[in-house]
């Protein structure tokens, strides 16, 4: 259903006035080839001093190699007003397939911008904002691209963005910035983001941050990979990082330190987390920075700058459910200028915060030894696989199948069920081959187990 845009030639599409693509959930617009009928790939869609809107569109399969600094492959934004929303940009090739030039204005909301595929040389794996030209990207998922240099987000040559509830996953660079990289003078603030599990062969698994006029507020750094330097790598420049968590993920990543910095670095209100004994840091650091000589509000030792260095406490890292525990050291220790949390409490650190005002019985009921989760068959699956479960007593179980970023994907029970043995089954069919996990819960008793789809 929908409209079909199928290219059969190497062309692009030019607008120099302006271009409306306004489909819905059920009826998107596509533009598209058949890549095995034209290996060379259809050019993108080319907005030159003119307007775009673009809502439930997908743009797959484009490429553009042109050598210059202004190329896309995507929607290249060129002195333009551009807005997308609901949209996925995917499968693109060569230049950044979302390219914004030239003082162009580009907001980009709810969309999901993944696996497009950079040759080398290029910048900007999801998108690449230079030229003075400003991007809003707001609730976007940025994930699984690759680049030579800001494989997520690539922002260089006064290039600005407001980057907000956004989440910048798995992506790979070459040189710098697995998942951001920012330079050149723009004003980037990024607030309440996730930077989770990017890579880098050179500095900056999570971002690289030479530019000045960088805010980084509220976010969670988890297992950014780095073959030298570190998960963060901010050497020039101005930066802010406030209120942010900084993690590993079951291991230390990489080589290098947690974060490496310079003394204009402004560093306060986080908690730094790693699997060594002292803070873990490199550069020439701010003095007092990771001397630990005093307590917060909370009553949590810390350094001169209210960091603490202590596991943030989530529910689970496993699963990537980064909310966080009832005794989480992030809650209520955040920057007190920043807005109070929504149940007016002072700001948690991280994206997550923890409800203070609903009720918890934190002495849940336990099932001691009543709960056995069968290992799942088969698995790896395509793209049916049997969950089994077996209750020495009825219990209210939850039994949910969550994807690389904890995000639940499917529930298949979640009620009272009676003491017995229970099978289900769980039809991926429309989910892409990957990395899921099955989580089963009943009172304190949780269990997860790895599922792989493999079509």
């Amino acid at each position: 259903e929908g409209v079909l845009v199928k290219f059969i030639g190497s062309f692009s599409v030019a607008v120099s006035g302006e271009i409306v693509c306004q489909g819905t959930a059920e009826n998107r617009v596509t533009f598209t080839c058949d890549t095995m009928q034209l290996p060379a790939r259809w050019k993108g869609i080319r907005i030159a001093a003119a307007q775009g809107t673009f809502s439930h569109t997908i743009i797959e399969h484009a490429d553009y190699n042109q050598i210059g600094e202004e190329a896309a492959s995507g929607i290249n934004c060129n002195t333009s007003v551009v807005s997308l929303t609901d949209c996925v940009v995917r499968h693109c090739r060569s230049r950044p397939p979302i390219g914004c030039y030239n003082s162009s204005n580009v907001h980009i909301e709810r969309c999901e911008i993944t696996r497009n595929f950079l040759t080398v040389g290029c910048c900007g794996g999801g998108i690449g904002v230079r030229g003075s030209s400003h991007a809003d990207i707001i609730d976007c998922n940025i994930w699984y691209n690759s680049a030579l240099d800001g494989a997520g987000i690539y922002l260089n040559d006064g290039g600005s963005a407001n980057i907000i509830n956004t989440r910048i996953a798995g992506n790979d660079a070459h040189l710098q910035g697995g998942g951001v990289f920012v330079a050149g003078g723009g004003e980037v603030v990024m607030k309440k983001c996730y930077i989770l599990y990017n890579s880098v062969n050179g500095t900056g698994g999570g971002i690289k941050a030479d530019g000045d006029n960088l805010l980084v507020e509220q976010c969670t750094f988890i297992g950014n990979d780095c073959m030298s330097g570190a998960q963060v790598n901010s050497t020039a420049g101005d930066a802010e990082f406030n209120s942010c968590i900084f993690a590993p993920f079951n291991g230390p990543f990489g080589i290098g330190p947690a974060l490496e910095i310079q003394p204009n670095i402004q560093l306060h209100h986080n908690v730094i987390y790693t699997f060594f004994t002292d803070p873990d840091f490199a550069g020439t650091l701010p003095q007092g920075l990771g001397i630990i000589d005093r307590v917060n509000a909370n009553g949590d030792s810390c350094d001169v700058f209210n960091n603490i260095y202590k596991d943030p406490m989530f529910v689970s890292s496993v699963t990537n459910n980064f909310n966080l525990l009832y005794n989480s050291p992030c809650i209520d220790a955040g920057d007190p200028l920043l807005e109070l949390d929504p149940d007016s409490t002072i700001a948690d650190i991280g994206v997550t915060y923890y409800d203070q005002s609903s009720p918890v019985n934190e002495r849940l009921i336990s099932l001691p030894q009543s709960i056995d989760f069968h290992a799942a068959y088969p698995n790896p699956f395509n793209p049916v696989t049997t969950l089994s479960f077996s209750l020495t007593q009825p219990a209210q179980v939850k039994l949910c199948v969550l994807d690389l970023l904890g995000r639940s994907v499917a529930v298949l029970i979640d009620r009272q069920v009676s003491a017995g043995a229970h099978s289900l089954q769980w039809n991926a069919a429309d989910l892409p081959s990957g990395l899921y996990f099955a989580e089963l819960a009943a009172g304190e008793y949780r269990q997860v187990q790895k599922l792989i789809l493999m079509k």
